[in-house]
Formats: C-alpha cells, sequence, structure tokens
C-alpha cells in the first residue's frame, strides 16, 4: 500500500492509461443542410434534412448525432467486432 501510495502522490501519466491506436475511424460533418459521414473503408451516408425542420437544431446537435450514426452504421454492417 505504501509502494502504491508513494506512485500516488508522482501522479500517473495519462498516457499510460489509453489505448492510443484507433481500431475504427470515421469522418462525420454536418450543417443546416444535413448530416454525413464515411468510414475508412470508404462507405458514405448522407441525409438532407427535410425543409420544415430546418434550423430547429442547433449544428452541435446535429454533429453529435452524425458522430453516432457513421459507427452505428458500421455496427450494423458488421464492420466493427465486439
Amino acid at each position: 500500500m505504501l509502494f502504491f501510495l508513494r506512485k500516488a502522490r508522482e501522479g500517473v501519466d495519462m498516457n499510460l492509461l489509453s489505448y492510443r491506436s484507433p481500431t475504427h475511424v470515421c469522418h462525420t460533418d454536418s450543417c443546416t443542410a444535413g448530416l454525413g459521414g464515411y468510414s475508412q473503408k470508404g462507405k458514405a451516408w448522407r441525409w438532407y434534412i427535410p425543409e420544415h425542420l430546418k434550423f430547429r437544431a442547433s449544428n452541435n446537435l446535429l454533429e453529435h448525432l452524425a458522430s453516432i450514426i457513421s459507427p452505428w452504421l458500421d455496427i450494423i454492417d458488421g464492420d466493427i467486432g465486439p
């Protein structure tokens, strides 16, 4: 326990706690017209926002939705393992 307390007092390098090499990369973006993205395997998608829904959500929300949709589609297609 004393060894652990000494190490904790010295601090822990955060780079040692995380896996730094991504296993899957998705690129997504959004604007007032719609959402879109593509994966590292070249699959692309886009969704145009209907006129009656434009300007009802912030671009931050649209960016967040796009970042969820891209890996979700790859999971459905079986491109991302467990």
